[in-house]
């Protein structure tokens, strides 16, 4: 007997799904994944590279909105554009089924065709639930080898999301959804390399906007590689390894990654290789104040990951302090928080904050390398506080709050919104927007759009 090719096998279970009632819980996931997103993308939009490529474009035509401007084009070409403003900010959520940050591809992806088709909420939400399930999936089948490879998965599996998304509101086939996969898999691309620079929302962008095409060429009868997973010359051999677990493709998969290993939303705008070591110091601090002047040192004992994320001591501008753990934890001591108004490159010339940078260490123990460790708190982090007068204090967090075991509530994660939407939008329609966006099933998708500002 003829094996079913892995994609097809992923296509079949999508188009399967797209008739059928999603879970509550699973729905109510991909709102709260468009809520953020959404916000994020708002505040993204307003930064200088959102901006420069929303320059590049300027003067196409086409139906589908360039979020926070009164701006449009081709669905693929606002996919690239809200894809670069969605992730700009390292603000959006991840996921630990590939190390993938999701939704920053998948909802520009859904949103421009939802919002060039004139879909409904519903839709949109369930075009974005099964195009995030079919990216977790495949990320899961390869077991994050591809990220520790050097791989950036955002980029390599993000295109392959933000297909099967489009596919869904284009009600492609089955066999039609195979080709759409095919194509998006085929043209992957993403390397850590682009860590702390532009190009790294841009390939974010880059994945939403091929999403988009190889899902609108499969509609035009253009074909695919149904293999490209397990050819021997595929994707699996030259990027994983040869490595990929059957199991989570297949069409009868009853299992959500939505649910486990979940989403996980971010409550500050770093990356979240930080955020449990900024947890355990505000743990610290919290239970026992201390003054700037009394503290010596901080030392963190971190994954290696963690170390191969963070890659700037001290870093020189905002897309730098991101990836930096001494900024996150000096800020940390400095404002007893991190917040997007932080990330600004004359803020890192504060004296106060560059001297706090270099009280903070970090090294990988040999205690992370327990199986059941590096499972339960990927990108954990035990932190000591030293004091001046030689007293310490340590404390461990496995994963930071916002993580899908340790979720922020609807309530905060509305605060969250807020807080990126108010400075474009104004208190009262970024107030009404995400009460909307709650409601979302029940309203036009280009309805909730019409919030858009008049400028560029």
């Amino acid at each position: 007997m003829n094996q079913v090719p892995a994609l097809a096998a992923l296509a079949e279970w999508l188009t399967g799904h797209r008739a059928r009632v999603l879970p509550a819980d699973i729905r109510h996931t991909a709102r709260r994944c468009l809520v953020d997103t959404l916000g994020v993308m708002l505040a993204g939009a307003q930064q200088p590279v959102a901006g420069k490529v929303r320059r590049i474009v300027a003067g196409e035509q086409g139906p589908s909105r360039l979020i926070g401007t009164a701006l449009h084009a081709a669905p693929a070409t606002a996919a690239l554009v809200n894809g670069v403003a969605a992730h700009v900010l390292d603000f959006d959520d991840n996921c630990y089924a590939g190390f993938v940050h999701g939704s920053a591809v998948i909802v520009p992806a859904a949103l421009a065709l939802a919002d060039a088709k004139g879909a409904r909420g519903d839709a949109l939400l369930t075009a974005i639930a099964l195009g995030s399930e079919c990216q977790y999936r495949l990320g899961m089948a390869l077991e994050n080898v591809l990220y520790q490879r050097g791989w950036w998965t955002t980029g390599m599996l993000g295109g392959v999301g933000a297909c099967a998304a489009a596919a869904t509101l284009l009600a492609l086939d089955s066999t039609q959804c195979a080709h759409a996969l095919g194509i998006a898999l085929v043209s992957a691309a993403g390397m850590k390399a682009v860590f702390g620079t532009d190009s790294k929302p841009l390939t974010a962008g880059y994945a939403a906007q091929r999403g988009v095409m190889a899902a609108l060429m499969a509609q035009a009868g253009v074909t695919g590689p149904l293999n490209a997973l397990e050819h021997a010359a595929g994707f699996a051999a030259l990027c994983n390894q040869g490595h990929w677990a059957a199991e989570w493709l297949r069409a009868d998969s009853r299992h959500w990654c939505l649910r486990e290993p979940g989403v996980d939303i971010k409550r500050i705008p770093l990356c979240l290789s930080s955020h449990a070591a900024v947890d355990a110091l505000l743990f610290l601090l919290q239970q026992q104040p201390c003054s700037l002047a009394q503290i010596d040192s901080v030392v963190c004992d971190v994954p290696e990951i963690v170390r191969a994320n963070l890659v700037y001591d001290l870093p020189l501008n905002a897309q730098q302090a991101q990836f930096s753990l001494p900024f996150a934890l000096a800020q940390t001591l400095l404002t007893g928080d991190v917040q997007l108004r932080h990330l600004n490159d004359a803020h890192l010339q504060d004296e106060r904050l560059r001297l706090l940078m270099q009280k903070v260490r970090y090294h990988s123990s040999a205690r992370w390398q327990q199986a059941d460790l590096m499972r339960d708190a990927p990108e954990g982090a035990e932190v000591t506080l030293c004091l001046r007068d030689g007293s310490s204090r340590s404390h461990f967090v496995a994963k930071a709050r916002g993580a899908a075991s340790v979720p922020l509530s609807d309530d905060e994660l509305g605060a969250k919104f807020l807080q990126c939407s108010e400075p474009v939008l104004g208190a009262a329609p970024a107030y009404h927007l995400l009460n909307q966006l709650w409601q979302i099933d029940r309203l036009a998708v280009s309805q909730l759009l019409l919030f858009q500002e008049t400028g560029t």
